[in-house]
């Protein structure tokens, strides 16, 4: 067995995952932020209850506004 944490695919520890690894790699890229202005995010449709984990809806996000960038396991508005 290895050290590596799994979850399944669509789960709020996946989501979670998910948008701080592209936060933290858009941090270590070292770019200037301030530059752009852009987003990603993935809505899940169609997802077992089990996946649901108290939310409406399944996604995550990162963005970079405002020479910050952020993200979470949340879909913006």
């Amino acid at each position: 067995m290895n050290d590596i944490e799994e979850w399944e695919f669509g789960s709020l520890e996946w989501c979670k995952f998910a948008a701080e690894t592209g936060v933290n790699l858009i941090n270590q890229a070292n770019l200037d932020l301030n530059k752009y202005e852009w987003g990603f995010s993935e809505d899940y449709i169609f997802i077992p209850k089990r996946l649901l984990a108290g939310r409406d809806k399944v996604g995550w996000h990162f963005m970079i506004h405002n020479g910050k960038v952020s993200g979470g396991a949340s879909l913006p508005i």
